[in-house]
């Protein structure tokens, strides 16, 4: 086998491989600026045994990482207006009802 039939047997077999190291360091690099961030505004709070109990689903976000999207979602959400995701719960229930069903659950929504 010539020598670029086998860098092009080794970029086939290491290609996938290697994005996926490349996304968990990734991944690993945000989880860090969400813990520094979580840490920062902790240091920063006045009260800080108050800042913790009123930003549960901050910690929630830096103890368990796969909650982060909810995090800027619910940010999103939480701002407008005329929001209709207010709390973590409401964000929960909308989640199940939407992954069980083709919508919203029994909301309307217009």
């Amino acid at each position: 086998m010539t020598k670029p039939a086998w860098r092009q047997t080794w970029e086939k077999h290491t290609e996938w491989p290697l994005a996926a190291v490349a996304l968990d360091a990734a991944m690993l690099g945000l989880y860090w600026v969400f813990v520094v961030d979580y840490l920062a505004r902790l240091v920063l709070a006045d009260n800080r045994t108050r800042w913790c109990a009123t930003h549960l689903f901050d910690l929630a976000t830096v103890a368990l990482p796969f909650l982060r999207p909810l995090r800027i979602l619910l940010e999103a959400e939480r701002t407008t207006p005329d929001a209709q995701i207010r709390t973590f719960g409401e964000a929960v229930w909308r989640s199940i009802a939407t992954i069980t069903t083709v919508g919203c659950g029994d909301a309307h929504i217009s």
